[in-house]
């Protein structure tokens, strides 16, 4: 759990980067003059827009999985405690 965890942070402290890296491209884009600049600047857009898409797919990914692993653990230890309750119960049944 641990290892999904330091990756989910490692991602969103990617995603919270996209923010200047949008200005950025924003002002690339306002500044663009040429088509040679253009055509520079749609490029670094759309592989900008890639690399949003495929940290927002790992997010959700690592997300789910993270979900899934503290289900598992609520079911097993929810089993655990009904185990620890029979036991119990078996225990009073043989000292009466």
């Amino acid at each position: 759990l641990a290892p999904l965890q330091t990756e989910l942070q490692t991602l969103e402290t990617t995603r919270d980067g996209f923010a200047a890296r949008e200005a950025e491209l924003e002002h690339d884009i306002a500044e663009a003059q040429t088509d040679e600049e253009r055509s520079v600047v749609e490029a670094a857009v759309n592989a900008f827009e890639q690399e949003r898409s495929a940290n927002a797919a790992d997010i959700t990914r690592v997300q789910e999985r993270i979900n899934e692993i503290n289900e598992e653990i609520r079911s097993l230890e929810e089993a655990q405690r009904l185990c620890e309750d029979w036991l119990v119960g078996q225990d009073r049944c043989y000292r009466n």
